[in-house]
């Protein structure tokens, strides 16, 4: 989620080796990546293994809620937003 510079490096650098879905209503389609018209279509793609939060700290508490579905023991969740806390991840993403 988010693909400005930070989150195109990331994708670029993962380029051709993994499938990649991202939303970022801001960036036009990348080539290598599938680009999510929502955020409530990653409940319909198979489970990730990894998800990149890629998006200003600010923006946490509007993004992450809508990812608490996809929100499993088994999915990574990554985030690159300075100052977040783990707590607060939680606290948006649910218990899982």
């Amino acid at each position: 989620v988010g693909a400005g510079r930070m989150g195109q490096a990331f994708l670029r650098g993962w380029e051709g080796f993994a499938e990649v879905s991202y939303f970022d209503p801001g960036v036009p389609a990348l080539e290598t990546a599938h680009q999510l018209a929502s955020l409530s279509e990653a409940a319909a793609l198979p489970r990730p293994l990894t998800v990149l939060i890629a998006v200003k700290p600010q923006m946490m508490k509007e993004v992450l809620p809508s990812l608490a579905a996809i929100a499993a023991p088994d999915v990574l969740f990554v985030s690159i937003a300075a100052g977040t806390e783990i707590a607060n991840l939680r606290a948006l993403l649910g218990p899982h």
